[in-house]
């Protein structure tokens, strides 16, 4: 893995991570008729 790589993982990572926490913030939900995929 190279520099640039890394820092595309690192700028992927950053955007995931504003996104789950504006949903967060807003208390976003998914739809009742849709699975959440991440939940055992």
């Amino acid at each position: 893995m190279g520099e640039t790589d890394l820092v595309a993982l690192v700028v992927a990572t950053g955007q995931f991570m504003m996104t789950c926490c504006t949903a967060n913030a807003f208390d976003v939900v998914p739809p009742a008729d849709e699975p959440v995929p991440l939940l055992g």
